[in-house]
Formats: structure tokens, C-alpha cells, sequence
């Protein structure tokens, strides 16, 4: 099977410091869950493992499952859209690097990326996501990709929306 790749980089600013939004957003469990239960919709968030390093380093490990809108050729092919989640924001660097792994499929379908935040200005960040994604099925491989870009690009946009609101409500 011809292998496919594709990254997305995708930008949101948002009215806070980088602290605040690694602290206060980004590993806090109970945004978490409302981001991913509530606005994203998730059938499953499951979060198994959360560590932080004596150098402030922290991993995460956390079992999700969105609702499965795919179409019907993925559907068949991956059931399920369930996935781990496999993360470590290096203290040194401040970067989140990430890794998805689907509950099937897993050799033919690959995604890691990376989050990092850059201020801009006195209160303000800009978020940088990266996806990467590789697929690799015979015949039904750019359905499946373009399936998966859809969403990471639907998912992250209401992530930011969601995030705004947060932002939001934290201040008042």
C-alpha cells in the first residue's frame, strides 16, 4: 500500500499568558473534560496517567473516543475511532509532543504532532498546532486521510472556540 502523509499546522490566539494556559488549561483536569465531553462531544475521556518531573517536564496518557461521524468505508474498516493519547511537555523547550494511537488499524494509521504557545504581546499567545499524519491502506487511503484532516481541523477549531469561552468565564 502506497503510504500518504499529510501535516496540518493550525494558529488560535487567545487572550491569556503561556503560564496560565499550560497550568490552567492545558493540564487541568476539569477544562480537560469539559472540553472533550462537553464541546468536543467524546464518547469516551478517559485520562489513566498524568506525571510531572522534578524539572517540571509532565507526560500524560489519556484513552479517548469521539463520536463516529466517519464515513461508511472507515467506519467498516476502523470500527471504532477510540485512541490513546501519548503526550510529554519538556519543561526545557515547552513543547507538547504527542502521539495517537487508534485502537485498530494501528500499523497502517499513524498521527503525532506537537502544541507549542508563543506570546504576543502583554496578555495574548498564539497556539501553534501540528499534526502528522500517515496512512497507509490500499485503495480506501485518501478517504481515510482526508476523514481524519477534516476532523483535526473541525476539532481544533472548536477547540479554540471553547477555549475563548473558558478564557472567559475564568476572568469574570
Amino acid at each position: 500500500a502506497i503510504a500518504m502523509s499529510t501535516t496540518i499546522t493550525l494558529r488560535h490566539t487567545f487572550a491569556i499568558d503561556e503560564a496560565t494556559y499550560w497550568d490552567k488549561l492545558f493540564f487541568d483536569p476539569a477544562y480537560s473534560r469539559r472540553l472533550y465531553l462537553e464541546a468536543l462531544e467524546f464518547v469516551r475521556f478517559d485520562p489513566s496517567e498524568a506525571v510531572t518531573e522534578s524539572d517540571g517536564s509532565r507526560t500524560l496518557r489519556v484513552a479517548m473516543e469521539p463520536k463516529n461521524d466517519a464515513p461508511a468505508v472507515v467506519q467498516k474498516l476502523a470500527g471504532t475511532l477510540a485512541y490513546v493519547e501519548e503526550g510529554r511537555w519538556e519543561a526545557k523547550d515547552r513543547v507538547y509532543r504527542f502521539t495517537l494511537t487508534p485502537s485498530k488499524l494501528a500499523e497502517k494509521v499513524k498521527m503525532s504532532g506537537s502544541i507549542r504557545v508563543s506570546p504576543r504581546g502583554e496578555r495574548e499567545i498564539e497556539r501553534v498546532v501540528e499534526v502528522r499524519t500517515e496512512v497507509k491502506l490500499f485503495a480506501v487511503g485518501g478517504v481515510f486521510e482526508s476523514f481524519i484532516e477534516k476532523t483535526t481541523r473541525d476539532s481544533w477549531e472548536k477547540n479554540a472556540v471553547f477555549t475563548r469561552a473558558y478564557i472567559a468565564e475564568m476572568s469574570r
